[in-house]
């Protein structure tokens, strides 16, 4: 439940939006949950790294789609050649047939290199921030994720609500 939390936190804006394309917060949660149940990582301070390169992988991700909407770019002009009567063009159901096979491809192809790179790291990962990072807490997963919420509204007070709280946060934590 913590792990979802902090994910659903991080990125608040989920749905592309014309040529904003978020990281894909799905695929960050599908890596690590099946992972943190078999490992038993229930820890943050043995999350930390996983869950980083989880954060990774959901920017790979959304750096693939954009690459795929460049590719799909010659599909739509191909659409428009057909819809002018060329013979050169291509029916809007192939093109819509074929942008679907590509991006389920390359999605499901991406999630299956990151989810064997997460199985051999993961331990390692986890074993490294138990070591490292026993200090790190739930609340300092929340507070971080908070702040990506705050920032994935895109709204100039947001940002300066984040800074107060930030600033305020630094003068009591100097107390």
């Amino acid at each position: 439940m913590p792990l979802g939390i902090v994910f659903e936190l991080v990125w608040l804006d989920v749905l592309a939006l014309g040529s904003v394309v978020p990281p894909y917060g799905t695929l960050s949660f599908l890596l690590l949950f099946p992972l943190a149940v078999l490992y038993d990582w229930r820890q943050p301070d043995v999350l930390l790294l996983p869950v980083a390169f989880a954060m990774l992988c959901a920017h790979a991700a959304a750096w693939l789609e954009q690459q795929q909407r460049q590719l799909m770019d010659d599909a739509s002009e191909r659409v428009q050649l057909w819809c002018a009567g060329d013979a050169g063009g291509t029916l809007p159901g192939r093109a819509i047939l074929y942008s679907i096979l590509v991006r389920a491809g390359a999605q499901y192809a991406l999630y299956i290199v990151c989810f064997l790179l997460m199985t051999a790291l993961g331990p390692l990962f986890a074993r490294i921030g138990a070591e490292w990072f026993p200090s790190v807490s739930w609340a300092m997963f929340y507070a971080a994720a908070m702040a990506g919420a705050v920032l994935g509204l895109r709204i100039r007070r947001a940002y300066a609500v984040l800074a107060a709280a930030l600033i305020i946060l630094g003068l009591l934590m100097s107390l």
